[in-house]
């Protein structure tokens, strides 16, 4: 099985797998042809023995340890096999550059690798671009030379030494770019919905006056339009440089999304000498997430972060802007629920900063007559035009659910007293971002996460689980009153479960257990969103 995983990925073995129904293995990346992104192209030989191995460790065998440790590649992992019959690079380089040349733009083959080097020393390395650009850093030597590399999949490699000398005509180069959003918010990044300009540095690196130049820009992208196309520049003497901060103007679209690559045709052009050049420009805008909903009743009621009935809370939203781009707007809050009143229907959202998770807090209003364990529902909407989001939650009234989001084990009666205890995490929840870990325990330890709950009557349990341990021999289990209901072990994804319970008082044990050797895994157990009532 392990086998089979590694060449087409995780999945249950058969005799025609399918790419939708397998994990990414060696062979998907290696072929990438069901419209991979470059980013899952691995073509190397390191690249390819590293996918096969990563499609082990995906699923449920506890020999991946064993596949890391045998599967080796002995030798260069940067060689590239060929697949069939290679084709040639469509470029031309240069025989010769100017003297003092410290930037190299090139159009090239999309996803090409060009390295520049002297001697054994690299100078500089890139990809190249989905637009065909690439642009290299050299130090400016004079009367030397220099090797060009480009290598990629089933490319014959092209390999070129060019020399540096004085050039007897006017050479006209484009030594960099960057964004001038002076009219914009001036932090030298293209926002979303903002006007800048493209800053041009341009040299003549020859050893005559270049003429008439002029700068034109062109996009065929939908994300920009552009204000201001050309600006002419004049003489640009020879030996010198010039920066040009404004005249190119564009604006891009409010809705432009975050990372969005807009692509620019640069000509440069003076009275005998035509250049053109690709520009890509990445596009910096919010990408928001209103991740979950808790209670917070630490300033208004009695501090336990439970819903009471009559009882006056803070709804916390809490929104992540996993974007790149900063963005402020209302939050809106509704419920058809006549049970619970909306203090404020609509706020500011206050400044949405972008990596971070950002609390708006809501304050609502339980009716003195909700029974203790209803559902109350209510709709959110997050307006940050263009950008707008509704998300639903729903939440318990009373002491019947535990969602780990007080990152505190003191809201329920939990007895959490193992040598290594349970603890609670934000980096791994089913729900919110809280949840409970097992204790991180070695060979032959055990850590138990234990409460007792008196039921009026018959009812269930009902809980979310994720377990990730050697198959087999390190296990996570459920008892109720000492008898054990469920035995998990292995790469289990969270999984709900329901338990039924009698009336009367109950003892309930989540517990992590480890045999006496091997670790595989995350070597735990989680658990949230519990309901202990139905």
């Amino acid at each position: 099985d392990e086998d089979f995983f590694w060449a087409v990925g995780n999945s249950t073995p058969s005799a025609d797998p399918t790419y939708l129904t397998t994990g990414p293995g060696a062979y998907d990346r290696l072929f990438h042809t069901h419209g991979e992104s470059p980013s899952a192209w691995y073509f190397t030989m390191g690249q390819i023995n590293f996918a096969g191995n990563m499609a082990v460790s995906e699923s449920t065998t506890s020999r991946k340890k064993y596949y890391w440790e045998t599967y080796n590649l002995i030798g260069d992992p940067s060689v590239t096999p060929i697949l069939g019959k290679p084709d040639s690079f469509k470029i031309a380089l240069p025989d010769t550059l100017p003297n003092g040349i410290k930037s190299l733009s090139l159009n090239a083959e999309p996803f090409a690798y060009v390295a520049v080097s002297h001697f054994d020393k690299l100078w500089d390395a890139s990809f190249v671009s989905p637009s065909g650009s690439v642009v290299l850093d050299m130090p400016g030597l004079s009367n030397d030379s220099c090797l060009v590399v480009i290598t990629g999949q089933n490319k014959y490699p092209l390999i070129k030494t060019i020399y540096f000398s004085d050039i007897n005509r006017e050479f006209i180069n484009l030594t960099g770019t960057s964004i001038n959003d002076s009219p914009g918010n001036n932090n030298g990044r293209a926002d979303f919905g903002e006007s800048f300009y493209l800053k041009l540095t341009l040299g003549n690196l020859g050893l005559t006056d270049a003429g008439n130049l002029y700068a034109k820009i062109s996009s065929t992208s939908n994300w920009v339009t552009i204000n201001n196309d050309s600006v002419f520049i004049g003489t640009l003497a020879a030996r010198s440089e010039i920066v040009i901060p404004a005249g190119l103007r564009m604006t891009l679209a409010g809705n432009a999304p975050d990372m969005a690559v807009i692509t620019l045709k640069l000509i440069l052009k003076d009275q005998k000498v035509e250049k053109h050049y690709t520009i890509d420009i990445a596009v910096h805008a919010p990408d928001l997430r209103i991740i979950n909903c808790i209670i917070d009743d630490s300033v208004t009621g009695n501090g336990d972060f439970i819903a009471d009935p009559g009882e006056t809370f803070n709804l916390i939203f809490k929104v992540q802007n996993q974007g790149s781009s900063d963005i402020s707007g209302q939050f809106a809050l509704a419920s058809s629920n006549p049970d619970i009143v909306i203090l404020q229907p609509n706020i500011k959202s206050g400044d949405l900063k972008f990596g971070v998770v950002t609390d708006i807090p809501v304050m609502v209003k339980l009716s003195e007559t909700i029974l203790t364990g209803s559902s109350v529902s209510v709709s959110s909407t997050l307006n940050c035009s263009p950008f707008i989001l509704n998300k639903d939650f729903s939440f318990r009234v009373g002491k019947v659910r535990e969602s780990f989001e007080a990152a505190s084990f003191n809201i329920f009666p939990w007895f959490n007293i193992s040598p290594i205890s349970w603890t609670i995490t934000g980096t791994n929840a089913y729900d919110g971002i809280e949840s409970a870990r097992s204790g991180a325990i070695s060979h032959n330890g055990t850590t138990i996460l234990m409460i007792r709950t008196f039921y009026i009557a018959a009812d269930s349990l009902k809980f979310f689980y994720k377990v990730s341990s050697e198959t087999g021999y390190d296990n996570f289990s459920f008892k109720l009153n000492n008898k054990e209901v469920f035995i998990k072990s292995g790469e289990i994804p969270w999984t709900r479960k329901v338990v039924a319970v009698p009336a009367g008082l109950n003892k309930m044990e989540w517990i992590y257990k480890k045999d006496q050797s091997v670790s595989s895994g995350s070597d735990c157990a989680w658990i949230d969103m519990i309901d202990f009532t139905g």
